[in-house]
């Protein structure tokens, strides 16, 4: 259930990653302009916040990929005012604006992963506040799409996520948040029989199973405990 970038099938996550987006912007077309200024999934934010978060991740993490590309340091944003501030300048657009902005983020992201050289993949760079492979950006970004795809309420599920796809995005959360200070322990086994532990070692701590999809879910902080089996009791998780 461990990660390690150079063994990472670097063109099947990216592939994965612009099908995600195909269907994402698929949606996003048909959502009516009273929609947009609907409430999304997400406490306190539109359907044009979810858009937008998405629209200024796909820049941050092109910002993070240039400059491993040009041999600099990036941070991912400058500071949590300022990308508040773009996120809510970017929902006053209107729904045009916004589908264009989605599109034209993602794609200028993509050219950014095809500069990289083959040996940069494992170069570090820092992002959700932990270092990572600069490969891991591809992982990252294939699940901000997928889990602000079910944010926007526009009839996408966790239900309808590919196998694959749901696969690397469990790996993905697991790998997430293993190393979180604070974090609850507990122990995730998949479907296939593989195992993960979050969170520091604890003999009592519950062990959590269920569906891929259930898994990621509820890590995830999408779905309640309902969506898992657990040996213990599980309590409400944050939205990642």
């Amino acid at each position: 259930m461990d990660l390690t970038a150079h063994h990472l099938p670097m063109a099947d996550l990216r592939q994965l990653k612009l099908e995600a987006t195909q269907r994402l912007l698929g949606d996003t077309i048909q959502i009516s302009d009273e929609d947009w200024e609907g409430s999304s999934h997400l406490p306190g934010w539109t359907r044009a916040h979810v858009a937008a978060h998405l629209a200024r991740n796909a820049d941050a993490y092109r910002g993070i990929v240039e400059g491993v590309v040009d041999g600099t340091t990036v941070a991912m944003y400058p500071g949590d005012e300022s990308r508040a501030w773009a996120i809510e300048r970017g929902s006053e657009q209107t729904p045009l604006e916004l589908q264009i902005d989605l599109d034209t983020s993602a794609s200028r992201l993509a050219g950014a992963f095809d500069r990289l050289r083959p040996e940069q993949w494992d170069e570090p760079v820092r992002f959700d506040h932990q270092l990572y492979p600069v490969a891991f950006i591809v992982l990252s970004r294939l699940s901000e799409v997928v889990l602000h795809h079910v944010d926007l309420d526009c009839g996408f599920d966790l239900a309808d996520v590919e196998e694959e796809t749901a696969l690397w995005l469990l790996r993905w959360c697991i790998r997430r948040l293993r190393d979180v200070p604070g974090e609850c322990p507990c122990r995730i086994e998949t479907p296939d029989g593989d195992a993960a532990v979050i969170g520091p070692p604890d003999p009592a701590a519950p062990t959590v199973s269920g569906s891929v999809a259930g898994l990621v879910g509820w890590l995830s902080g999408r779905t309640s405990a309902d969506a898992v089996t657990s040996t213990g009791a599980l309590g409400p998780r944050p939205i990642i």
